[in-house]
C-alpha cells in the first residue's frame, strides 16, 4: 500500500533532506524546536515492512510516500503479540523501566517490550525514574538527554541501590555527544534512535539474560 501526502509550500533543499529524518533535527533557531518528528515515523514504517521516502523542491512543495506491506488477507486481522523468548532466555522476574520523555516512543518502547514477555513500567522523565528507586528492575532502558533530572543522576542512583540492574541508553544522539554531555554511554548498552522493535528487543533479552 502506498501512501503520499504533499504540499506546496517553500520545499527544502538537498542539505535539509540530507538529515530530515535524524532525531532532534530542526530547521528552527536554537532553543525554539526539538526536531520534526520524522525519526519516528520513519521508524514505524520501516518496523512494518515498508519505508519512508520524500521528494522535495524548493520553491515548488514536498511529497512524503510511506509503502507499507499489504496484508494478504483483506479482513481485519486481530492483533498478534510478538513471540516471548525461548523459556529461560528471560528471567520470569525480568522487569524493565522504561524513560522516556517522548510520549510517543515511550509508548512504542513499553508496547514492544510487554509483547516481549516483558514486565513494563514507564516514566516519563528522570524525576518520575528516581521516585521508583525503592523498586528493583532487571533493567533500566533510559533515554540519554531528557529534561529535568539527567540520565546519569538517575542511573547513579539506581547503580547504587540496585548493583545489578542492567543500564540500556537510547538516543538520537551518538554515543560520543553522550560522552560529551558527561553520560557515561561507553560503560553501558546503547541503542541509537530511530530502532527497531528487533533491535530493542533483541538488546533487552540480552542484558536480561547476562543478569539472571
Amino acid at each position: 500500500m502506498e501512501i503520499s501526502v504533499s504540499d506546496t509550500g517553500h520545499g527544502m533543499a538537498q542539505e535539509t533532506l540530507e538529515h530530515i529524518f535524524e532525531p532532534f533535527f530542526t530547521t528552527k533557531p536554537a532553543g525554539a524546536g526539538s526536531g520534526l518528528g520524522l525519526a519516528t515515523v520513519h521508524a514505524f514504517a520501516k518496523d512494518s515492512g515498508g519505508n519512508l521516502t520524500v521528494d522535495s523542491t524548493v520553491g515548488v512543495g514536498t511529497t512524503f510516500t510511506m509503502l507499507l506491506p499489504e496484508s494478504a488477507d483483506s479482513g481485519v486481522q486481530p492483533e498478534v503479540a510478538m513471540s516471548p523468548s525461548p523459556a529461560g532466555e528471560i528471567p520470569a522476574e525480568a522487569r524493565v523501566l522504561v524513560v522516556e520523555d517522548n510520549p510517543e516512543v515511550r509508548s512504542r518502547m513499553v508496547r514492544i517490550l510487554s509483547r516481549g514477555g516483558f514486565r513494563v513500567t514507564e516514566a516519563a522523565n528522570g524525576d518520575q525514574a528516581a521516585a521508583l528507586i525503592d523498586e528493583e528492575f532487571s533493567l533500566l532502558c533510559i533515554d540519554g538527554v531528557m529534561p529535568g533530572l539527567p540520565a546519569r543522576a538517575v542511573i547513579a542512583q539506581f547503580e547504587k541501590r540496585w548493583p545489578g540492574t542492567r543500564i540500556l541508553l537510547c538516543s538520537g544522539y551518538l554515543q560520543e555527544d553522550l560522552l560529551r554531555r558527561g553520560v557515561a554511554a561507553g560503560h553501558y548498552a546503547f541503542l541509537q534512535k530511530p530502532f527497531t522493535s528487533d533491535e530493542l528487543l533483541a538488546t533487552a533479552r540480552g542484558l536480561t539474560s547476562l543478569s539472571s
